[in-house]
């Protein structure tokens, strides 16, 4: 009979190892979903930084506008250059008027408003231009 309940008692144990991993598991997954809401909390509420340069691009691509600024602010990239997204919700100023991203100016300087959606993927919040 001991023979018999030996194996009875380790796959009790088994199980317990089984439940403790399982609550693990699930704590776990708990934490990190609790992380992610956090994380997409902050995100809503971006920091908007400023940059000034020249224009050298604006750009189509896809359904978007990208502009390429280049500044000696920037540094660590190639060409002292930034890509920087424009969205439904960019404002464009040229002299001191608001226009459409198609007005914006080659080859001019502009001050740029932005927010980084994830690292290094930037998005204008406000574009201006002077006369």
């Amino acid at each position: 009979m001991t023979k018999k309940l030996i194996p009875a008692v380790k796959s009790l144990a088994t199980m317990k190892e089984a439940a403790v991993f399982v609550m693990i598991v699930v704590a776990i997954l708990l934490s990190i979903s609790l992380v992610g809401v956090t994380i997409a909390k902050a995100g809503s509420e971006h920091m908007e930084s400023t940059i000034q340069g020249e224009v050298v691009a604006v750009d189509n691509l896809h359904s978007m506008r990208m502009l390429t600024l280049r500044s000696d602010e920037i540094g660590a990239f190639p060409n002292d250059s930034l890509n920087i997204f424009l969205d439904s919700n960019t404002k464009v100023m040229v002299c001191n008027a608001p226009v459409s991203a198609e007005d914006i100016n080659v080859s001019r300087n502009a001050s740029v408003t932005y927010h980084e959606v994830r690292d290094w993927l930037v998005v204008a919040d406000k574009i201006t231009q002077g006369c």
